[in-house]
């Protein structure tokens, strides 16, 4: 089911979310993924639209 949200932080208390798909601008995205990976209730995933970080060090330190 497909469902949209007028903030980051009203999707993130939304305790039916189980995977997000995250089309924000590739500088923003690598911020939003961390916050909604350190939610950690996320278990089923995280599709990024682009690529998952500007570098490979932040990109790392998203998978870590």
């Amino acid at each position: 089911m497909r469902k949209l949200y007028g903030s980051l932080e009203e999707m993130l208390k939304d305790p039916a979310v189980q995977v997000v798909d995250v089309g924000v601008p590739p500088q923003a995205q690598p911020e939003v993924i961390r916050r909604i990976v350190r939610e950690g209730k996320f278990v089923r995933g995280v599709l990024a639209q682009k690529p998952l970080a500007m570098s490979l060090a932040e990109g790392r330190e998203l998978v870590e």
